[in-house]
């Protein structure tokens, strides 16, 4: 369902349904970043009100899939709100993306969005980690694997190996 507040802009929570469909995080995840409100505010200064209504109005109604869409502009702009999410970052969008959905005039740039959106970009958390530089990881944790590393590198917890079993049965 699209919300749309007074004036017909898109609204935030129709902005963070989106955005779930396009990160595979739910809402209460993107939520939770507390940068939504910052995002959707970077997105409808560099997007055209008019182009923007457009482009959310396309993916939901192709539930939120950009391909199936079957239009660039729809593409450019779901891989840009993706890429923001993701990384802190809004992207250089290509040429053509620019010129249709972008504002008149102004400078297609990359640019980072905040240090907190840096922090808080979804890739860290695909992996259960923190930006570098943005969290004490403690004491000696670089010598420790991640968590799930050894089930996912196909290692037997220890005490379970071949190895194990003669020295248990020598204490």
């Amino acid at each position: 369902m699209v919300k749309r507040t007074v004036g017909h802009t898109i609204s935030l929570d129709t902005f963070v349904e989106l955005s779930a469909r396009l990160t595979g995080f739910d809402e209460s995840e993107l939520r939770a970043t507390e940068m939504a409100p910052g995002y959707h505010a970077t997105v409808t200064d560099e997007i055209d009100e008019s182009q923007y209504e457009r482009l959310v109005e396309t993916l939901l109604k192709f539930g939120g899939d950009p391909l199936a869409a079957d239009d660039q502009d729809v593409l450019d702009f779901a891989r840009a709100v993706t890429y923001l999410w993701y990384v802190g970052t809004w992207p250089r969008l290509p040429e053509a993306a620019h010129a249709a959905i972008g504002r008149p005039g102004r400078r297609n740039a990359a640019f980072t969005v905040s240090a907190r959106g840096y922090a808080e970009g979804l890739v860290w958390k695909c992996f259960h980690g923190n930006a570098p530089g943005t969290a004490a990881p403690g004491f000696a944790s670089w010598s420790d694997p991640p968590e799930g590393a050894r089930a996912l590198a196909g290692e037997r917890p220890a005490g379970t190996g071949r190895a194990d079993t003669g020295r248990r049965a020598a204490t």
